[in-house]
């Protein structure tokens, strides 16, 4: 305003006075004042057109501001004209260009003209940020992220960014995001978390830049700070309510990914549904809740929680059909239908009907029912397994019914994916595994036909496998899976497929280990060490290759070296494999025989919490339930003992009534034998003399070659030895002296007089109390201690019969003679211990302190 009062003929003083008007909103005045000068600039030099330019620019920019209708900004004799004259004076005026790109892009709507007049704004000055910001979302429309990185940076170099220091206005923070966002499509997440952190420093409210932050620390792996940056972009919206409600769904969404990536399902699923009742139509929302459920069934299904697991897993297959019957064209939608399914082949839990009535609807309605007989002359499942409406016919749904249906679903995906080779790719491996799953489980069912038919998707497997190999031959995976599946059909080709996998990728340690347990089945023990330290090497924490360390070392006899490898394959097993828990639970037990000493109860505590596992995991394994019952009563817990060991022996009984093999008949001839052993250290005497007696009629004699019976004569021996002591044990509690004395005899028969059974046959005719009886026992113990190296137990016995008689002299033998036993080497601690008290007992009655036999503890 002086500056005008001292010098009113400078022209530039007075334009420059009424663009603060208008920069102070007064457009009126400003619009006025500039009409005025108009007319009084002349010449036609470089900086009067400069100055003309400059004062119809900022004339239409008022007239603009004026009147902001839809009619009056699309006139072209208002504004308009006023950008055109602008640069009729002056062709390099940039902010002219800037306001004519506005005009063309916002209300003549043309497209190209606008993208032309910006692209000249942003070329004549990187300072015109509006028009850079402009070009910048234009061409990131069209996906050009190259221009929208060299538009951005443009603006940055130009210092426009960053206000000048002192300036209370905020800075410019559009460029840096956008930054970020080309780093993001180009997977750079590094550096786009960088540029969005420079945003935030200038915008630290700006809602999108948050978001782009968690984003990238989402696909970088930092999936706590991603977290972290999506709740305060959501605390951002919730507070400000400046963002709609359309753009926080995405945050809530990503936030969803980061739970689900962290193994947060429950609040994954709570997060999604919570996008889907605000954006029902989003179909990526549907499929991520839906892979969130499967997510979380595997996971409740990993640690034993099987109701869980087929809860969530029914509800992913019922939104996949929900989702399907609207759009069955995509592959990813047929995949998490394909796990879903998969899951029920799983579980102890039965499907509902529902479940595959829903199926075979989505199955029916997708049409293209020619697609469903892909390999169905190896597999025999086709279309014709898919009832349709008409038909009334139940269906029992089994495991196999499920995994049926996975196949037919992953046979839907391979139709729907010929157009894209990398997803028919990834389609034929998906079948591949499930028709190998389909092996896997028919090959262990116990009916007779099973493994024969079984070995038509083992076929099917091998075919699938080697087509997505003919279309991706450079995937590893690929090769891997066809070693797998073609290990007992062609084990030089099942090589040749784990070594050309190696050959894609020689650091992925479960090529390695599986080749190790090639070349394990083969019986190269040296190339299987080799393999399994490979895999080692590349990943100490791989559990499944200490497990086949183990099993190397177990079938060259090294039983301790096995044990040590099985225990640390159980430590560092992240999620519990049953291989890994069956494995250390059974080299435990086996150490647990060798073992002469009394076992440490805490040392049974890890093999006990991991047979728990497996039952988890299992469906109710005949073995593992008799394994567990073994080590209950180790630890003298004989009520869970009795529950497992009734379930082995009923699961064993029905194998055996299916296929009427020898090695079920044996498995529950020795499941009775040790029931019995049960119930009678649980006082249940006439339980064992029942079970027991019918672990004998099991067991068959040694002259019935051709009848019922346990084939092998070490097992059939340890089991009716088993079952006659028990008899004899419960007959002897019983007081059925008689009976109890037939069943030791035939013990001691069996096991060619071992010292423990002639111990306690001695006892058993002391017990029935006749002379000659008496006679017997003190004879049958000096015939042991005459033949068997063990002798302290008959030695404990002759004192006991010598006290109780008063036979001093006896006594004195017996002193001399465990005191000599004491020094030997081959006495080991427990057994010093039981002499030394023997030794009192006798030294206090021979010294007549104790007169009382019935005092003497041996």
């Amino acid at each position: 305003m002086k500056a005008s009062t001292r010098a009113p003929e400078i022209l530039a003083i007075k334009v420059e006075l009424a663009w603060c008007h208008a920069l102070l909103f007064d457009y009126q005045n400003a619009l006025d004042e500039l009409d005025r000068c108009l007319p009084l600039i002349e010449g036609t030099d470089v900086l009067a057109n400069q100055l003309r330019a400059e004062t119809l620019y900022r004339i239409g920019t008022c007239m603009w501001n004026l009147d902001s209708s839809f009619k009056a900004r699309k006139s072209r004799g208002g504004a308009y004209a006023r950008f055109l004259d602008a640069l009729r004076a002056n062709v390099s005026y940039p902010p002219a260009y800037t306001s004519l790109g506005i005009y063309y892009a916002d209300y003549a709507k043309d497209r190209q003209r606008a993208r032309k007049c910006f692209l000249k704004a942003v070329e004549l000055s990187a300072s015109e940020v509006v028009a850079a910001e402009r070009l910048a979302q234009d061409y990131a429309d069209v996906g050009d992220w190259d221009l929208v990185e060299l538009i951005a940076q443009r603006v940055i170099e130009s210092g426009k960014t960053r206000p000048p220091p002192g300036s209370k206005k905020k800075g410019i923070s559009w460029p840096l995001k956008a930054v970020g966002i080309v780093h993001l499509n180009r997977q750079r997440y590094v550096d786009s978390a960088i540029a969005f952190q420079s945003a935030l420093r200038i915008s630290p409210d700006d809602f999108h830049s948050w978001v782009g932050l968690g984003e990238s620390y989402h696909s970088s792996g930092r999936y706590i700070a991603a977290a972290k940056a999506l709740q305060q972009a959501q605390s951002i919206h919730d507070e400000t309510s400046k963002t709609s409600s359309s753009e926080r769904w995405f945050a809530q969404f990503m936030l969803a990914n980061v739970k689900r990536e962290l193994g947060q399902f429950e609040e994954a699923i709570e997060e999604y549904e919570e996008v889907l009742n605000l954006r029902p139509d989003e179909f990526s929302v549907a499929i991520a809740l839906i892979q969130t459920l499967i997510d979380a069934a595997w996971e409740s299904l990993n640690l034993g929680f099987h109701k869980r697991a087929t809860r969530d897993g029914t509800r992913a297959i019922s939104l996949c059909v929900a989702t399907g019957l609207q759009n069955a064209t995509v592959f990813n939608l047929w995949k998490a239908l394909a796990d879903a399914c998969a899951l029920f082949s799983f579980t102890r839990e039965k499907a509902q009907d529902s479940v595959w009535q829903q199926i075979q609807e989505l199955l029916a309605k997708s049409g293209d029912l020619p697609a469903y007989d892909i390999l169905s002359e190896l597999d025999g499942t086709g279309s014709d397994i898919i009832r349709t409406k008409d038909e009334d016919t139940p269906t029992t749904v089994t495991p196999m019914t499920l995994i049926s249906a996975t196949i037919l679903v992953h046979k839907r995906a391979v139709k729907i994916s010929a157009d894209d080779r990398h997803a028919e790719s990834v389609a034929w491996y998906n079948l591949g595994w499930a028709e190998y799953r389909a092996f896997v489980f028919l090959a262990s069912s116990p009916e007779i036909n099973a493994p024969r038919v079984s070995s038509g998707y083992l076929r099917a497997s091998t075919r699938c496998f080697k087509r997505a190999i003919e279309i991706e031959a450079k995937n590893p995976d690929f090769w891997n899976a066809l070693g797998v599946a073609t290990s007992t059909l062609a084990p030089k080709i099942s090589q040749h497929a784990f070594i050309r996998s190696l050959f894609l990728d020689n650091k992925n340690v479960r090529v390695w280990s599986n080749l190790g347990y090639h070349y394990l089945r083969l019986n190269d023990s040296e190339l299987a060490n080799l393999a399994f330290s490979r895999a080692q090497a590349h990943d100490p924490e791989y559990a499944l290759a200490w497990l086949g360390q183990g099993l190397l070392a177990l079938s060259l006899g090294h039983r301790e070296e096995a044990l040590l490898l099985f225990t640390h394959a159980n430590e560092i097993s992240d999620v519990p494999k049953p291989l890994i828990r069956r494995y250390y639970a059974l080299s435990t037990f086996d150490h647990l025989i060798l073992d002469k000493t009394s076992p440490d109860t805490t040392k049974l505590i890890q093999p006990l919490f991991a047979l728990y596992q497996l039952q988890l995991q299992t469906h109710l394994d005949g073995p593992i339930c008799h394994l567990s019952a073994l080590y209950h009563e180790r630890v003298e817990d004989y009520s869970p003992s009795v529950d497992l060991l009734t379930t082995a022996c009923e699961s064993a009984e029905q194998d055996y009534e299916h296929s009427e093999s020898a090695a079920s008949l044996a498995q529950f001839a020795q499941g009775k034998a040790d029931l019995a052993r049960v119930l009678l250290a649980s006082g249940d005497y006439d339980g064992a003399i029942e079970n027991a007696k019918t672990a004998l009629q099991l067991s068959g004699t040694d002259g019935e070659e051709d009848g019922p019976g346990i084939v092998d004569p070490v097992a059939r021996r340890r089991c009716q030895l088993s079952a006659f002591l028990t008899i004899g044990l419960a007959s002897f509690h019983g007081c059925k002296m008689n009976e109890a004395l037939e069943m030791f005899e035939l013990a001691l028969a069996e096991s060619g007089s071992n010292v423990d059974i002639v111990c306690l046959l001695a006892q058993v005719l002391w017990a029935k109390g006749g002379p000659k009886d008496r006679e017997m026992a003190t004879q049958r113990l000096l015939d042991c201690i005459g033949t068997k190296s063990s002798q302290l137990s008959p030695m404990t016995l002759l004192g006991a019969i010598a006290a109780l008689d008063g036979d001093h002299e006896s006594l004195q033998a017996v002193a001399e003679d465990l005191q000599a036993l004491r020094v030997s080497d081959a006495t080991d601690f427990s057994q010093r211990e039981r002499i030394d008290r023997v030794s009192v007992a006798i030294g206090a009655l021979l010294s007549e302190k104790v007169l009382a036999g019935k005092d003497l503890v041996f």
